[in-house]
């Protein structure tokens, strides 16, 4: 039997709306593909596209389910995960350090948390950021 690679388990996504209402997005949504599939995600504006990937890039959480990728769960953002955005985009959580450093672990996996920091410093230092 094939483990499927990427696995979308019942997974639910709500937001909260005027008057404390709540907006479902989708719910108990299931999908999965092996390693090596391609797939297309299709919809009209609004159905939740982009929210199926932020969860499955670990940028959003699902309120009900799990996502599952290489058999483990998604618990938030990781270097073995990416996102390609159509404009350019920050992880707003972080610092502008805390982005450079995060391109930089991912080029640089073997490095310390000192070398990364050091080299993130000196290309902030180059494009005027340094503050």
């Amino acid at each position: 039997m094939t483990s499927r690679y990427v696995s979308i388990e019942g997974i639910a996504r709500r937001f909260p709306a005027a008057g404390g209402a709540i907006t479902t997005v989708f719910e108990d949504l299931w999908f999965s593909m092996n390693k090596g599939e391609f797939a297309c995600v299709i919809g009209h504006s609004g159905c939740g596209k982009t929210t199926v990937l932020n969860i499955l890039s670990g940028l959003d959480a699902p309120d009900a389910g799990v996502a599952i990728v290489d058999g483990k769960a998604i618990e938030g953002p990781s270097l073995d995960r990416a996102v390609i955005f159509q404009g350019h985009a920050l992880l707003p959580w972080k610092s502008v350090l805390g982005n450079v450093a995060y391109a930089v672990a991912s080029r640089h996996r073997d490095w310390s948390r000192e070398q990364v920091r050091a080299h993130a410093m000196r290309f902030i230092e180059v494009v005027g950021l340094k503050g």
